[in-house]
């Protein structure tokens, strides 16, 4: 799972392949989860834009922290970067109810 401290709200957390044809190219949501062990694009998108960056993070399924991931601003509000997805770990697709401002990202297979 990605995670975002901030007094923002996360609108969008999915992961992208870059795709399209020529001159019309861009990031689309890929399909079903993706592959644990395996570099996978993560697009974020948040409310409110403010200067300071946010920090995002992998979740265990049991909610323990995996990693921090490094993402890049691209609009003032969206936040795009590959991630390296740990091989053995399963991430959560949901969060629990006591963490309302963290996003998450589909499972991986």
């Amino acid at each position: 799972m990605a995670h975002a401290r901030s007094d923002r709200d996360v609108l969008t957390a999915e992961f992208v392949r870059r795709g399209g044809r020529a001159g019309h190219e861009g990031l689309f949501p890929i399909i079903g989860s993706p592959i644990a062990g395996r570099p996978a694009i993560l697009r974020v998108a948040l409310t409110e834009p403010e200067e300071r960056l946010p920090v995002f993070e992998l979740f265990s399924s049991e909610g323990r922290p995996i990693q921090r991931v490094t993402l890049d601003r691209v609009e003032e509000d969206e936040f795009v970067g590959e991630i390296e997805l740990p091989a053995s770990a399963t991430l959560r697709s949901r969060p629990p109810a006591s963490t309302r401002r963290r996003c998450r990202t589909p499972e991986p297979r």
